[in-house]
């Protein structure tokens, strides 16, 4: 079996399930226009469906945080919402081979970038076996614009693991972590907001096994309670419930200035969701940033070594100033890549927190396509350029987002050899695209190829 593709940082095998990547500058995704930072590691090229197409949308179930591995990277946790796709999948994908082997159905197919299952009808009475399935949000027709919900929610699935995931590394942190941070309230308080993502979780310690409830106050309004028990150590989380067609969002959502109120064996403790806003340079091995004056910085930067598949984390703690601007050095610790990235914690008197996480600035992208997308300053304005053969023939100018995502489409697809340069917030980078050719063996389990020389390989296999 071998399949051809050229990507700048990426390249997708459908047999066997299989990711392989390459890259250079970057710790690369899939590339597409998102609504929100993860869109593109969920988005797919797929032609157009016929006009018999359905989509079978499947709920979005969160899996508990203790199902989840900890600090996934951005690749891994999109990796993983597929893998949740497919096995939420599986009953309907049975149910499936009994109507195709009746003829009630010609196809289906299993599609991560819409959370669902897209299946060719020939009879359309089979609409009404659909509804019937177990776990189903909803059927709908699969046309050029497939159901804005189903999109929505294949987005927000990848959102919800790598937030799950930093929830998973907070307690470890903390237990790693000697003399940093001291939370000095029982229950404690950690939220997780990160900016531009809509997804933001609530979680801490308190005594082991009892009832802990949750207020989020807005203006002074309460706009969200919640109540859990807390786990046999003392962990405690909440986080809110993703709603899917033909509504779609979350229960609720955090935002600077909220009051995050938890009350645990009688006692009541609150903190404010702070303002966080950071960038990771790999040039100058400094991360640094804005919160809100008075807080103080815990930070902690993963990072690649020797190992490409495994990141070791490296802590300092920081002051900030009166405007509230902050600053840490990591040269004595670590010379980071591109591939880094750091989960920053700005912490009140008490020690609870409001932590985020923010990436490397990096350049990801396709081959053989128009699309590319990246990390610089948040909210700066930033221009790119096509350059082959030494001259531009493309140029795309934008903003990045709250959290330094940026993204964007030349008029020409990207060819091996290319070159892409980025600039913005003073920041300049660029990235030359190569070209990968895979061979995939299923009787030997082995992936063999070729691509540009002095490339970092990687293979994700499920």
């Amino acid at each position: 079996m071998n399949k051809r593709y050229f990507w700048i940082g990426a390249v997708t095998l459908t047999a066997l399930a299989m990711l392989v990547t390459t890259a250079l500058l970057t710790n690369p995704t899939l590339a597409a226009r998102p609504s929100h930072p993860l869109a593109p590691l969920v988005e797919e090229v797929t032609p157009p469906p016929p006009p018999n197409n359905y989509l079978i949308a499947l709920p979005v179930v969160q899996p508990a945080p203790d199902e989840i591995p900890s600090n996934l990277t951005l690749e891994q946790a999109a990796d993983y919402a597929r893998s949740l796709t497919y096995r939420q999948a599986q009953p309907i994908l049975a149910e499936l081979e009994r109507l195709r082997a009746e003829g009630k159905i010609t196809g289906f197919e299993v599609r991560p970038n819409l959370h669902g299952v897209a299946v060719e009808v020939s009879d359309p009475v089979v609409l009404e076996e659909f509804s019937r399935l177990q776990d189903v949000a909803a059927v709908s027709p699969l046309k050029d614009e497939p159901p804005v919900c189903a999109a929505a929610a294949a987005q927000a699935l990848p959102e919800q693991v790598l937030g799950l995931s930093r929830m998973v590394a907070e307690a470890t942190s903390r237990l790693q972590a000697t003399g940093l941070g001291v939370q000095a309230t029982d229950p404690s308080i950690d939220v997780y907001a990160s900016p531009g993502n809509d997804w933001t979780s609530v979680s801490g310690q308190t005594t082991p096994n009892i009832a802990v409830t949750m207020r989020i106050l807005r203006g002074g309004r309460v706009i969200a309670t919640e109540s859990t028990t807390s786990y046999s150590d003392g962990y405690y989380y909440f986080y809110p419930n993703w709603h899917q067609c033909p509504t779609y969002g979350y229960d609720w959502t955090l935002q600077s200035g909220d009051v995050v109120e938890v009350t645990a064996h009688g006692s009541t403790v609150s903190t404010v969701v702070a303002n966080l806003s950071a960038w990771v340079d790999p040039g100058a091995d400094t991360v640094t940033g804005i919160t809100d004056p008075g807080r103080s910085i815990e930070m902690w930067l993963y990072a690649y070594s020797s190992d490409p598949c495994r990141s070791t984390g490296y802590n300092q703690t920081a002051s900030v100033d009166g405007s509230g601007n902050f600053s840490a050095d990591f040269t004595s610790q670590v010379n980071f890549d591109r591939r880094a990235w750091s989960s920053i914690y700005t912490r009140d008197a008490n020690g609870n927190s409001t932590n985020a996480s923010f990436y490397a600035y990096r350049i990801s992208g396709y081959f053989d396509n128009t699309s590319f997308y990246g990390y610089l300053k948040p909210e700066v304005n930033f221009t790119a350029t096509l350059d082959r053969a030494g001259n531009t023939v493309s140029t795309y100018s934008d903003r990045s987002s709250a959290n330094g995502y940026y993204y964007g489409y030349f008029t020409q697809t990207i060819q091996s050899g290319d070159v892409i340069q980025v600039s913005g917030g003073g920041i300049s980078m660029q990235y030359t695209a190569t070209g990968l050719d895979v061979s995939l063996d299923p009787a030997t389990d082995q992936a063999t190829g070729t691509t540009g020389a002095n490339r970092l390989v990687k293979a994700y296999f499920y």
